[in-house]
């Protein structure tokens, strides 16, 4: 246990790379599978940046390789190389639940004020996803499997060439995607879609029970 001002690093074992962790406060039980950051936490994963107020590291039963990390308070994932189409990923609390690796997100949990940004496959004007709870499952490329969100449900997509920008609200999202983002979208209940106003078209508003 390290009470104050803790700097970890942790060299590269197995499959799992290098990790730094600097946090208020550490605790490692090998022993029992698990590492517990208190108190600001921010750690690097080669070069996968993760913070938040606090932080428990699940490790695997036969091996100190990640399982999952569970992060709780002002919860933030910048991506690095495993993310994908994802780029960032921010929430109250967030859980991340890796593959056998140790490094391959599978699949994340973000609730309150969640919000993921995903990138195009040109890497610019990509879409931003918000709701209060939300669910991401990746294949193991980076692709986007599948994608659900509940309450407060907020999407923006880029302009195009011929379509400016365009932001839809809703109860709820059900969506699956690619590499390239996310492909389709289903929303439920309380729609609000709009479009901004083009040099060739005025702006629109749509409203509806179901949008696809």
């Amino acid at each position: 246990m390290i009470l104050d001002q803790a700097d970890v690093h942790f060299a590269p074992e197995g499959k799992e790379g290098p990790m730094d962790v600097t946090a208020g406060a550490f605790t490692y039980a090998r022993r029992d599978r698990f590492m517990r950051f208190e108190r600001t936490m921010h750690m690097d994963r080669g070069g996968q940046l993760i913070d938040a107020d606090e932080s428990t590291v699940k490790l695997y039963p036969d091996r100190d390789e990640t399982d999952m990390i569970e992060l709780r308070g002002n919860a933030h994932v910048t991506g690095g190389g495993t993310m994908g189409a994802v780029q960032t990923m921010s929430a109250k609390d967030m859980n991340l639940k890796y593959g056998e690796d140790g490094r391959t997100l599978q699949h994340a949990t973000l609730a309150g004020s969640a919000v993921i940004d995903l990138a195009t496959k040109s890497g610019t004007g990509g879409q931003k996803l918000g709701g209060e709870l939300m669910n991401i499952a990746l294949e193991p490329d980076g692709s986007v499997r599948t994608l659900s969100a509940r309450e407060a449900v907020e999407v923006t997509l880029p302009a195009t060439k011929d379509m400016g920008p365009r932001t839809i609200r809703s109860t709820s999202l059900s969506a699956t995607g690619n590499a390239q983002g996310l492909r389709a979208m289903k929303f439920d209940e309380k729609i609000e879609y709009r479009e901004a106003a083009t040099k060739t078209q005025g702006a629109r508003v749509v409203r509806a029970r179901t949008l696809e």
